[in-house]
């Protein structure tokens, strides 16, 4: 939706530069009842950007200095839920699916003894944990994108940040659980690999389960390494959900005051 009203044209080529375009942002956060928008300046020949935060009314500077603040962290927000989010929805969970039958065929047709059955047991739950959670981090995506259109797209409020900060700690949460959960499960899939030599257990393989069988152990350093990468607070395995989804927030919200310092050295009117 492209931006007409010439107020805010006015005001956004204020501070326009020579040799430079300028878009308006229709995505906008209304505030003490303004409307506040963002402005990016594209230099013509570098294709450097700047910024401005422009209202519909007259706004002082600590006015549009709090709503860019929270306008940015709300597209922030939006933006780590529905883009990396995406990612992990596009994942195919048929592998999961496929190797969560093989077991139950196992434990439902094998006499193990109880060390043996442990291991099929725990892969299970495992994977069916996984499987849920997926399920889980698909709801919070679809909750992001009706919360969305309800807003037409382009329509935010300072309100919106309960919200918004909900599902993108649900989200980390989620994510941060389908870590471990394949990480923990990894050392019952070795001693599976090994076990379906075993006659009685191989005739419910096929070339597929045991590609799968030996992906779910690969993947144990890759899975270390991401771990390590989201592990910013200590204990975080070892949190309760609420817990984890608050040091989540905290995180985040210390992230953006350091991205502000150097983010509003480019913005013209702050």
């Amino acid at each position: 939706m492209e931006i007409t009203d010439p107020y805010l044209i006015d005001k956004a080529k204020a501070y326009k530069k020579i040799f430079e375009s300028y878009e308006i942002s229709p995505t906008h956060l209304n505030y003490n009842g303004k409307d506040y928008y963002l402005v990016t300046y594209i230099q013509k020949l570098t294709k450097k950007t700047e910024l401005a935060i422009i209202s519909n009314n007259d706004s002082s500077i600590g006015e549009s200095d709090f709503a860019f603040e929270k306008l940015m962290i709300i597209l922030n927000f939006l933006n780590s839920i529905l883009v990396k989010g995406s990612d992990r929805s596009r994942i195919n969970m048929e592998a999961y699916k496929v190797t969560s039958d093989f077991l139950k065929n196992v434990l439902g047709e094998v006499n193990l003894d109880n060390d043996r059955r442990k291991h099929y047991q725990y892969a299970l739950e495992s994977l069916e944990k996984v499987l849920t959670l997926h399920d889980q981090h698909n709801e919070t995506i679809q909750e992001t994108k009706k919360f969305m259109k309800n807003r037409g797209n382009k329509k935010l409020y300072i309100e919106d940040l309960n919200l918004l900060e909900d599902l993108i700690s649900e989200l980390d949460y989620i994510q941060y659980q389908i870590l471990l959960t394949s990480l923990n499960m990894v050392d019952s899939f070795k001693y599976i690999n090994d076990d379906i030599k075993d006659n009685r257990i191989s005739r419910f393989t096929n070339n597929d389960i045991k590609k799968y069988i030996k992906e779910y152990i690969k993947s144990e350093s890759t899975i270390k390494q991401e771990i390590k990468k989201v592990n910013y607070v200590d204990g975080l395995d070892q949190m309760t959900k609420e817990e984890h989804k608050s040091a989540v927030i905290k995180k985040y919200y210390k992230e953006q005051e350091k991205d502000f310092v150097k983010l509003k050295k480019e913005v013209r009117n702050l």
